[in-house]
């Protein structure tokens, strides 16, 4: 029921909304005739919640099409949210749904067997966050160490997508391209190879148009230089020049975490052209070595991304994967630009990191394991 008294009913088994006065004059009706249903905008395969907020905006719970449509009070579509899954932000046979009085909205997420809540924001049109992966140089170049990239990018993967970064929204590039990281029962999360080429059309092709988008690379690199591929290498003017493009092209923040021997020698190169809204975090100084232990758990990058998952804010992700760095009295300095001057953690860095989070910030523990002496055996 709105405030005017208007009674909104889920027609179930007709796939359609109908509205009513309070004395049961049919004033409206949207979605399939009788019994069609739908998955286009609009229509529905079994409605089975309804609630409307003080606006009048009308929230049904699409229950087999696993999500949430919201309309007008007269049936205009406005948007739509929720996949089929168990992660954050999709569902699995949604049938109820609940307005509170600030306005977030509750799902009964049934198959789940949980109950959702989102803010008024999340029901709202906006872009959305997009990330790129690359599991570089394969497992041919120097092989002992594919282990270590594969663990910590796939490991970045599952974050992400615990983050509310759908499959559709992470654009993974590896060799080993029968992964099935969403357990799905099908290979279809690695979108290529790691080549320039594919790296190129995911900068400057397929990410524009989102708010945030974070970049994360990890493989063997030298000075200036990335092993993207077997036989191909990555210059950092290169990858900075499409940063550049990117970044012009969305309207959040650009987050770049890079990996490698000697991955702070691309500073310099990806500093943002506005000197706003990028933050550029690297395992190492330039010169240094990247190390690893425990098949790659023992490094910056997996301290990093469990304090993503923990929903920590960047700058806490970084200085989480600097204190695994520091417990094993390495000579490797990870460094973070966000003041936009190429220059890594200077006094003036770290004000942007420090509120910016990777995805819905999910707090996942009251705080981060510490990582104490860890053994080569």
């Amino acid at each position: 029921m709105d405030i005017s008294g208007n009674v909104y009913v889920a027609d179930t088994a007709s796939n359609r909304i109908q509205k009513f006065t309070s004395d049961g004059k049919l004033i409206a009706k949207w979605g399939g005739s009788i019994s069609e249903e739908g998955q286009g905008d609009g229509q529905f395969n079994w409605p089975s919640g309804i609630a409307v907020d003080d606006n009048g905006n009308v929230y049904v719970a699409d229950m087999d099409n696993n999500r949430i449509q919201k309309f007008t009070s007269n049936g205009k579509f406005i948007t739509k949210f929720g996949v089929s899954g168990n992660n954050l932000g999709q569902f699995s046979g949604p049938s109820g749904v609940s307005i509170s009085k600030n306005g977030d909205v509750y799902i009964t997420d049934t198959g789940n067997h949980r109950i959702q809540v989102f803010t008024p924001e999340a029901s709202t049109p906006t872009a959305p966050n997009k990330a790129v992966i690359v599991a570089g140089s394969g497992p041919d170049v120097r092989p002992r160490l594919w282990d270590e990239i594969s663990l910590n990018a796939n490991y970045a993967y599952r974050v992400l997508n615990y983050q509310g970064f759908a499959k559709n929204a992470i654009y993974y590039l590896s060799y080993d391209t029968e992964l099935d990281l969403d357990s799905n029962g099908l290979a279809d999360d690695v979108k290529g190879k790691p080549t320039n080429s594919n790296l190129k059309k995911a900068l400057t092709e397929w990410a524009p148009g989102a708010k945030d988008v974070v970049v994360y690379m990890m493989g063997h690199g030298g000075s200036e230089k990335f092993r993207i591929g077997e036989t191909e290498t990555l210059s950092a003017s290169e990858l900075g020049q499409w940063l550049d493009t990117l970044q012009g092209k969305i309207s959040g923040k650009l987050t770049v975490v890079y990996e490698a021997c000697e991955s702070g020698s691309f500073l310099p190169y990806l500093k943002s052209a506005s000197g706003k809204n990028r933050i550029v975090v690297t395992s190492t100084s330039s010169g240094q070595y990247a190390n690893f232990l425990s098949s790659g758990e023992i490094s910056f990058s997996y301290p990093f991304w469990n304090g993503v998952f923990n929903g920590e804010n960047v700058y806490d992700g970084y200085i989480a994967g600097k204190a695994g760095i520091d417990s094993e009295h390495w000579q490797q300095t990870p460094l973070l630009d966000d003041n936009g001057n190429g220059v890594g953690s200077e006094a003036t860095d770290g004000t942007v990191a420090k509120t910016h989070t990777i995805g819905l910030g999910l707090k996942h523990a009251a705080e981060l394991p510490t990582i104490g002496t860890v053994s080569a055996s």
